[in-house]
């Protein structure tokens, strides 16, 4: 048997079902199958959240293409450059105006205006006689060598619409591509902006919060993040919660990721300080269940199935004092817990057991003794022995609906 079968949270689904909100990558939309821990640089934000690394290195990706697409503009002379490289879904005559204005690429936004002005002034004179055009555009390419060229490309594309028609959406289109060259730079800057100020090449934004992610920190994650992950799935089933993103998660991964993760919890509960959690994440793991599972597991192995539950009672207040020892007070010694307040009220209840006492009337006088006690501690090792038994107990009883002696016990 497992040591986690009878172990029961169920009063934790609620606390589970709306803490899982935090573990669900806003990418998938999903529990990330490669968890991370989120590292906000602001010290102070110290929430637990689960992003997939894949979503993260996605995100700054996009950074790193909106600082390639900024280097990209801030070198761009035309002004338009990026935005008609871009476009596209273009009508026949918009795909002339782009092959057009291609060739153009190498001149600078003002060289590229003067052309456009020295066209419009061409049709602004040929506009009273369409005879005069051929010979106005012969003229202008001869006082203007360097346009030559573009005075020529523009004739050849104007022959079917004419070339006022032709100048009026080249320069609608040339207008066009300005402001959208407008619309990206300030769209890409603001990507990389955070409170007015730029991320650096290790951050991005946080989708959820608005927060700075520190990339590497977050990357170094990975395993203490599987096994957080791994350590919740598991307390999720102890709680017998029915969760959707928790099914589909379990779709994605091996057979034995249960079993593995209820063992991952054990030694969790065992040994909190190998997984080297935060203070904030093992808080977490605490108010989903993770304290309880430890008081349900803590004397777990000093209760046997076989046995009585009057021995089982003893077995346990014995080993408070160690009387189970060769050396009780050598016991005591090892294991650190010399200085435990009951000892010698541990030692009545077992004597008055072990002579025929009834073990509810022993339990019900520990339990005043107890909590009348001026250190009286309800997290120190007899009130969690006390509310052990009295778990068990009621455990036992449950199955044949009726309710003992022992188990009406208030501990």
């Amino acid at each position: 048997m497992h040591l986690l079968s009878d172990i029961n949270l169920s009063e934790y689904q609620q606390e589970i079902k709306e803490r899982l909100t935090l573990l669900i990558d806003p990418a998938s939309r999903n529990i990330p199958v490669d968890p991370i821990f989120l590292h906000y640089t602001d010290a102070t934000t110290t929430v637990v959240r689960l992003f997939s690394k894949a979503s993260v290195l996605e995100y700054q990706r996009q950074n790193d293409t909106s600082r390639k697409i900024l280097q990209e503009l801030k070198e761009d002379k035309t002004g338009i450059l990026i935005a008609l490289m871009q476009a596209q879904n273009l009508s026949e005559a918009e795909k002339k105006y782009k092959a057009f204005l291609l060739k153009m690429k190498h001149l600078t936004g003002e060289e590229m205006m003067a052309i456009l002005n020295e066209l419009a002034q061409i049709v602004k004179l040929a506009h009273f006689s369409k005879s005069l055009q051929p010979i106005l555009f012969e003229i202008h390419g001869l006082l203007h060598r360097s346009i030559d060229v573009y005075l020529h490309e523009f004739k050849v594309m104007a022959e079917s619409a004419g070339f006022e028609k032709t100048l009026e959406g080249l320069c609608l289109f040339h207008s066009a591509l300005f402001a959208e060259q407008t619309r990206l730079t300030a769209m890409h800057h603001g990507k990389l902006l955070h409170n007015e100020v730029t991320l650096t090449t290790n951050e991005i934004v946080c989708p959820v919060t608005r927060y700075k992610i520190a990339i590497s920190n977050s990357l170094a994650t990975s395993s203490k993040a599987e096994n957080f992950l791994a350590i919740l799935i598991a307390l999720s089933q102890l709680a017998h919660l029915e969760d959707d993103d928790i099914k589909n998660f379990l779709k994605t991964q091996p057979k034995n990721y249960l079993e593995a993760a209820e063992n991952k919890l054990v030694q969790y509960l065992r040994y909190p300080f190998w997984f080297n959690f935060t203070k904030e994440q093992n808080q977490f793991l605490e108010k989903i269940g993770a304290k309880e599972a430890l008081k349900q597991l803590r004397y777990r192995h000093l209760w046997n199935e076989h046995k009585s539950s009057e021995e089982n009672i003893l077995s346990l207040l014995k080993d408070y004092n160690k009387e189970d020892w060769h050396f009780p007070s050598l016991g005591l010694f090892l294991t650190g817990h010399w200085r435990r307040h009951h000892h010698e009220q541990i030692r009545i209840a077992i004597r008055k057991m072990q002579t025929g006492t009834a073990a509810a009337e022993v339990l019900q006088e520990l339990d005043s003794y107890a909590k009348k006690h001026p250190q009286y501690n309800p997290d120190g090792s007899l009130a969690r022995r006390l509310e052990f038994i009295q778990r068990k107990l009621s455990m036992e009883s449950s199955p044949k609906g009726t309710t003992s002696t022992l188990s009406l016990m208030q501990c």
